[in-house]
């Protein structure tokens, strides 16, 4: 039986959790074919892939372009982040123990107040454990 060849392509490297012991562990998004992956490896519980994205529209449409760095010139570029950047209505990828993505929860702007008074991205706030536990929300 001939063996299937698929190009695979790195997009990028985030952090995530071993869904079976919640470890920080380095993982990567990756291109397999027309899907996008998360993949992570544990060194105590193996490799865990997960699948991010398929089918139309493709992802490379939904990438973001990059805001220019501050102090570069001009009122231009100030308009034109006012114009794209005030006010924006946008839907977030599910995150699970699964497919957990650091840099995001890092970068998130939407947080809930925990009753300790602690700040929690919003996306870490709803994280089960793989027998879908809550792991920051109080059951009630």
């Amino acid at each position: 039986m001939a063996e299937i060849v698929m190009d695979v392509n790195m997009i990028s490297s985030t952090e995530s959790l071993c869904p079976e012991c919640l470890v920080r562990i380095p993982a990567q998004r990756v291109v397999m074919g027309e899907k996008v992956y998360m993949v992570k490896s544990c060194p105590e519980h193996g490799e865990f892939r997960t699948l991010l994205w398929r089918g139309s529209p493709q992802w490379d449409s939904w990438v973001r372009p990059t805001i220019p760095t501050p102090g570069t010139n001009s009122w231009d570029n100030l308009l034109q982040q006012l114009k794209t950047s005030v006010f924006s209505i946008s839907g977030m990828a599910f995150q699970d123990v699964w497919n957990v993505d650091i840099d995001r929860l890092k970068n998130f702007c939407i947080h809930v107040v925990s009753p300790e008074g602690k700040l929690i991205p919003f996306c870490a706030y709803n994280l089960t454990d793989k027998f879908g536990h809550s792991i920051y929300r109080r059951e009630r």
